[in-house]
């Protein structure tokens, strides 16, 4: 967490509006999120797992757009290069979130199979980069 002290100096960015510029590089710390916290409202878990796997589904298909009508284009890879690894960290999350829905709410962790079936079977499509 940055304090008072580790801030070096104000520049003011528009009049009467100012931009602290930290002394040191700030690090942002990860988020630790216990997921048993949510037993009592899987509605939480059902909607975050949703929004990954809609996430998901969209990066594989930007990266098979990207793969077949750009495939020389050097921002173009650069982009799937990116897009891998967020992809493998929301799967990441995902099979956390499914984990504990299916122990809390199976009914709510079958209708997330249902909405999504194949997404994982897309995602292995993604591995490197294609050339």
């Amino acid at each position: 967490m940055t304090t008072f002290n580790d801030l070096q100096e104000e520049i003011e960015i528009s009049p009467g509006i100012y931009l602290s510029k930290p002394n040191k590089p700030v690090q942002q710390q990860p988020t630790k999120i216990n997921l048993e916290d949510y037993n009592d409202h899987p509605e939480v878990l059902l909607h975050t797992a949703l929004e990954l796997k809609t996430s998901i589904k969209a990066l594989h298909k930007t990266n098979q757009y990207l793969r077949e009508y750009e495939s020389q284009d050097q921002d173009c890879l650069d982009a799937i290069m990116e897009n891998v690894p967020i992809m493998d960290r929301q799967m990441k999350h995902l099979e956390l979130i499914m984990k504990q829905l299916k122990g809390v709410a199976p009914h709510l962790y079958q209708e997330v199979e249902d909405r999504f079936d194949g997404v994982e079977e897309d995602k292995k499509d993604e591995e490197g980069v294609f050339l």
